[in-house]
């Protein structure tokens, strides 16, 4: 076990994957071997993160979580993280190649808005939240692998980031829409003439403007992705392999519609593992 995680640390998260995350379990068993370790327990976190945001039903519990989290980086509670598999791994992976936790700090700080029912802001807003949440991983798992810091490395993540998580909106847009959350830019609202109350009203075909406003923006972005990618080293590109799935789900959603705010189509696992395996 070469990358920070103790082998049962390292299984647990990529068990934790295979279950809650299959998309970053199947791009992670293709990543190299010196970095697989180490970027499949930051996805694993990501996923311990959204899991939060998903199950618990009151946002204050949510919060007590988060804070758990960010004592556990600020090295509050390392009795309790030693007991963590993931929180273990994670330090780990952090000490060893010195990322930043002022990057997980924001992450976290992020997710809180996952929580509550508050409109999201405009497309620049929601950009931000992409960065906070999503374009970090994709830069910290690039770092692992070699990639120096730089404005090419910042604006592939950046684009990444948003369009994996325009992705998952569109996935999650039929859960959120029941639950009240709105995740759509407000701009893009106004664009098509909807109101906060209309969105959240029964589907109509201005939502459909909406899904196709998420998905030219997640295509923009990820055009914009590809060709930064460009100029990042080579040997760090595989740190960015999720970012091939995101035409497979994009295409997906165009076909179905208003279909998407009811249930999901699923994308075979051979179709996935050959665009990974491609990129």
């Amino acid at each position: 076990m070469s990358q920070g995680a103790n082998n049962d640390d390292f299984v647990h998260c990529l068990n934790l994957l295979k279950s809650d995350a299959p998309d970053y379990y199947l791009a992670d068993l293709l990543l190299p071997d010196d970095g697989r370790e180490a970027i499949s327990v930051l996805h694993a976190f990501h996923v311990e993160i959204t899991n939060i945001t998903l199950a618990i039903g009151e946002p204050m519990a949510g919060q007590v979580r988060l804070q758990w989290w960010a004592e556990v980086l600020g090295g509050q509670r390392n009795d309790e993280a030693s007991g963590h598999p993931v929180a273990r791994a994670l330090m780990q992976v952090i000490n060893r190649y010195e990322l930043p936790i002022t990057g997980f700090d924001a992450k976290l700080e992020a997710h809180i808005f996952d929580l509550y029912q508050d409109p999201m802001g405009t497309r620049t807003d929601f950009e931000a939240y992409c960065g906070e949440t999503r374009s970090c991983l994709f830069q910290w798992a690039a770092l692992i692998l070699g990639a120096g810091a730089s404005a090419e490395l910042a604006n592939a993540s950046g684009h990444s980031g948003v369009a994996t998580g325009i992705v998952s909106l569109l996935e999650n847009i039929g859960q959120t829409h029941n639950d009240g959350q709105i995740y759509v830019p407000s701009d893009l609202l106004t664009a098509v003439g909807m109101t906060r109350e209309q969105y959240l009203a029964s589907p109509s075909t201005k939502h459909e403007d909406v899904i196709q406003g998420l998905i030219d923006l997640a295509r923009e972005h990820h055009a914009k992705a590809k060709q930064a990618l460009e100029s990042v080293e080579v040997e760090a590109r595989s740190a960015f392999k999720p970012l091939a799935l995101v035409p497979l789900y994009l295409n997906r959603v165009e076909r179905a519609g208003l279909d998407v705010y009811q249930s999901r189509s699923e994308i075979s696992q051979l179709r996935r593992q050959w665009a990974l395996w491609r990129f």
